[in-house]
C-alpha cells in the first residue's frame, strides 16, 4: 500500500492556510469571537465640541465591542473628553462617561475602547507608554464589557464617537464594532 494519497482522496485532506489578518477568515473568527464585525474610518478635526455618528443602529443588537485606532495623527495636541454614546434623536445615553478620557498626543497604533460599566471612562491603550491588562487586573474580567441595545421606534438611532478638539485637531482613527444581531436586529455604518 502506498504513502502517498492520490485524487479525491487526498483533496479531502488539503489544508487551505489562510492569513491571519484576512477579515472573516476563520482565524479571525476564533480570535475575535462569534459576531459580525463593521468597521468605520473617521477623521477627528473638529474645533470645539464633537459627537460624531460612527454605527445606526436598525434593530436590537448585543455588542461585542465598540472601539477605536488610531491609523493616522497629523495634529493630536488636542482631543480630550472622549467617550461613547447612543443617540436616538432626542436624548444620549452613555456608553462610557461623559467627562472622557484624554487622547491628546495619541499616535498610531493608539486605542481607545468601551471597557466597563457606563459610569467608566472610556480606556485609552497608549502605545507611546506601552502597558499590560493583566489576567489579575480588575479590567481585565471587564473588557470591552458587552451590552444590549437597540433602535428607538420611528428614530434613526447611532453609536456616537464624542471628543473635544481644537482647530488644528487632525486624527485618522478606524472604529471597529462586534455584535450579534437579536430578532433580526443589526448595525450599519453612519
Amino acid at each position: 500500500m502506498a504513502d502517498t494519497l492520490t485524487g479525491a482522496m487526498a483533496r479531502a485532506f488539503e489544508i487551505e492556510l489562510v492569513d491571519p489578518a484576512t477579515p472573516d477568515s476563520p482565524h479571525d473568527y476564533l480570535h475575535r469571537g462569534a459576531g459580525v464585525r463593521m468597521e468605520k474610518v473617521l477623521t477627528l478635526d473638529g474645533n470645539g465640541a464633537q459627537n460624531d455618528n460612527i454605527f445606526e443602529i436598525t434593530g436590537a443588537v448585543e455588542v461585542l465591542r465598540v472601539y477605536g485606532e488610531c491609523t493616522e495623527a497629523t495634529d493630536a495636541t488636542t482631543c480630550t473628553a472622549v467617550s461613547f454614546d447612543i443617540w436616538d434623536g432626542t436624548a444620549a445615553y452613555p456608553l462610557t462617561s461623559a467627562a472622557g478620557v484624554d487622547l491628546s498626543g495619541i499616535i498610531v497604533g493608539g486605542a481607545v475602547y468601551k471597557d466597563g460599566v457606563a459610569a467608566g471612562a472610556a480606556t485609552f491603550d497608549d502605545n507611546a507608554t506601552g502597558g499590560l491588562v493583566d489576567g489579575g487586573g480588575a479590567g481585565y474580567y471587564t473588557t470591552f464589557c458587552p451590552f444590549r441595545t437597540w433602535k428607538k421606534n420611528g428614530q434613526t438611532t447611532y453609536i456616537r464617537f464624542n471628543f473635544t478638539g481644537d482647530a488644528n485637531t487632525d486624527i485618522d482613527m478606524t472604529f471597529y464594532i462586534d455584535y450579534i444581531p437579536l430578532d433580526g436586529g443589526d448595525i450599519a455604518v453612519a
